[in-house]
């Protein structure tokens, strides 16, 4: 359903006449587009391997890489084109506890979330300036 379709469907069946209308072409595409946002966020139904969001120039020793608003997950992820994982910080810490305290490295082994908010922190961190590649679940 095209927007133009919503908004007329709405204005039928709320009997909001085009004369004296309750809510403004604008505030219903507003709200409109908070809830194609929202139902994509809960099914989860967007993934992004292509759009320039996905990759991400990281420089040397970085061991915190912002990502942009948009992404709500990442799934999976290349470092220099070499796969690294995806982990949460509950399970970096089980499996290396003090990660985040470890020297540089020439490999980037894994991507960690769950530690800062719009972020993932780099493990080990790198000693060059590196790129990484992600399919991300996005707004």
């Amino acid at each position: 359903m095209k927007l133009k379709e919503l908004i007329d469907l709405y204005r039928m069946q709320s009997r909001d006449s085009s004369d004296g209308v309750l809510c403004e072409d604008e505030e219903l595409t507003i709200y409109a587009n908070e809830a194609q946002n929202e139902a994509c966020r809960r099914a989860q139904l967007l993934v992004d391997s292509s759009s320039p969001m996905c990759t991400v120039q990281v420089p040397a020793d970085a061991h915190v890489v912002k990502l942009d608003a948009r992404i709500i997950n990442v799934q999976r992820a290349f470092v220099e084109r070499q796969p690294v994982a995806v982990v949460s910080v509950q399970e970096m810490d089980a499996i290396w506890p003090g990660w985040q305290f470890e020297a540089a490295n020439t490999q980037v082994t894994h991507l960690v979330t769950g530690m800062t908010t719009g972020a993932v922190h780099l493990f080990p961190r790198p000693i060059a300036a590196v790129q990484i590649q992600m399919t991300v679940q996005r707004l």
